[in-house]
C-alpha cells in the first residue's frame, strides 16, 4: 500500500468520477447501470474499495480531501459535480472516527456545502448536508449552529418530499413554530388570532356590547368562557369564543412544550 498522500489522491480521483457520473445520471434516462443510482451508492463504492485503507491509515486530517477537491485540480463540466464530490469527501470523513475538535470543523464544512447545494438545486443532498451539520453541532454543544442547520434541514426535507399533504404540513410547521426551534413564532400567531377574534366578535355583536366582546376575545384564549360570561351576548358570537378557547389550550400546550425543549434540550 502506498503512503497516505497516494491513497488520498487516488480517492479524490474516484470521488471526482463518481460525482460526475452521479450528476450525469440525474439528467439521463436512468437506464445506464454505470451511473450511481443514489448518493449512498457513491459512498458505498468508495468505502468498498478503500475502507480498509482508511481504517489502517488513521492519519487523514478532516477536510483534507475536501480542500484538495476545492482547488482547481479537476475540471468539472457541470458545477453540480463539484458540490457532489465535496459532499462525498465530507461524508467519508463523517463515516470515520472523529476527535472532539474535528467535529466542529466538519460541521462547518457540511454547512457550507448545504448552502452551495441549495444554490445548485440538489435538494436531497442539501438536506443530508444540513442534517450532518446539525448533528455535529449538537455533539459540539453549539446550540445556535444546531438550530440554524436543523431548520435548514427541515426546510430542505419539506421541499424534497413529493407528498402534498406532508409538504403542506412541513410548511405549516415552519410558519407556526420554526419546526420546533422557534417557539416564539407561536406568540405572533396568538396576537394575530386574538386580534381576528376581537374584530369578528365586534362585527357579530355590534357596538352595544363592545367592551364585553373585547374582554372575552382577549381572555378566552387563556381561560375558557363560562356560560355566565356570555349570557348577555347574542348567540352568534358563542361558537367564536368556544373555538378560540380550544385553539388557545392547544397552542399554549405546544408553546410551553417547545419552550421547555429549547431551554433544557429534552
Amino acid at each position: 500500500m502506498g503512503d497516505v498522500r497516494d491513497l488520498d489522491e487516488s480517492v479524490s480521483d474516484v470521488m471526482m468520477r463518481l460525482a460526475t457520473a452521479y450528476v450525469d445520471g440525474l439528467d439521463g434516462d436512468g437506464t445506464d447501470e454505470s451511473y450511481p443510482r443514489s448518493f449512498d451508492e457513491c459512498v458505498t463504492r468508495v468505502l468498498e474499495k478503500y475502507g480498509s485503507e482508511f481504517a489502517r491509515s488513521g492519519s487523514l486530517v478532516v477536510g483534507q480531501r475536501s480542500a484538495e477537491l476545492r482547488i482547481a485540480r479537476f475540471a468539472y463540466d457541470d458545477p453540480r459535480a463539484r458540490d457532489v464530490a465535496l459532499l462525498l469527501a465530507a461524508e467519508l470523513d463523517f463515516c470515520g472516527p472523529l476527535h472532539a475538535r474535528q467535529n466542529i470543523a466538519l460541521a462547518e464544512i457540511f454547512e457550507d456545502l448545504g448552502n452551495s447545494l441549495s444554490a445548485s438545486g440538489l435538494i436531497d443532498l442539501e438536506a443530508l448536508a444540513f442534517r450532518r451539520a446539525a448533528r455535529l453541532y449538537a455533539l459540539c454543544e453549539d446550540r445556535r449552529g444546531e438550530e440554524r442547520c436543523g431548520i435548514r434541514f427541515e426546510r430542505a426535507n419539506t421541499a424534497a418530499t413529493r407528498s402534498l399533504p406532508r409538504k403542506a404540513a412541513g410548511r405549516a410547521a415552519f410558519l407556526l413554530c420554526g419546526y420546533g426551534y422557534r417557539p416564539s413564532y407561536l406568540l405572533g400567531w396568538v396576537i394575530a388570532l386574538v386580534a381576528v377574534c376581537t374584530v369578528v366578535g365586534l362585527l357579530l355583536e355590534g357596538d352595544a356590547a363592545w367592551t364585553t366582546t373585547v374582554y372575552l376575545a382577549v381572555t378566552a384564549f387563556l381561560d375558557p368562557v363560562a356560560p355566565g360570561d356570555i349570557r348577555s351576548m347574542e348567540g352568534a358570537a358563542h361558537p367564536l369564543f368556544a373555538v378560540e378557547s380550544w385553539i388557545g389550550a392547544i397552542s399554549m400546550s405546544v408553546f410551553f412544550a417547545l419552550l421547555v425543549r429549547k431551554w433544557f434540550r429534552l
